[in-house]
């Protein structure tokens, strides 16, 4: 990883992962991506992906540019671009998104709002 003095740290290159085991409550903000395998009570909010696996579980509202759901939120989503749901994604509390994807089997129950919304249409007229 840090094999030459040349070798800059790039923020974006960072990666959180929360285990399994792991429990996490309160506000959580990353730069890089997060793979989430455990449980998180609180807030999301990352610049990059959010990977949540199956078996993990959010309550609380997530802020993401790129989401693949496997696990459980109980809460509110702003993705800015791409929200994928896998067969075992349980997700109750409304998304906003540009692209979404499901997968039969996924539980969603809340409302949707793809692609651009009213004020972001405005601003452009």
């Amino acid at each position: 990883m840090f094999q030459d003095k040349e070798h800059k740290f790039k923020a974006e290159d960072t990666q959180t992962v929360i285990g399994g085991g792991v429990k996490v409550e309160g506000k959580f903000i990353a730069i890089g991506d997060v793979v989430l395998k455990g449980q998180l009570t609180g807030t999301l909010d990352t610049e990059n992906g959010l990977y949540l696996e199956e078996g993990a579980l959010v309550d609380g509202d997530v802020t993401a540019k790129n989401a693949s759901l496997a696990g459980a939120i109980k809460g509110n989503l702003k993705i800015k671009d791409r929200v994928a749901l896998t067969k075992t994604a349980k997700i109750k509390g409304d998304l906003e998104c540009q692209i979404l994807s499901i997968e039969a089997g996924a539980i969603f129950n809340g409302r949707c709002s793809i692609g651009r919304t009213e004020d972001q249409v405005t601003e452009e007229q």
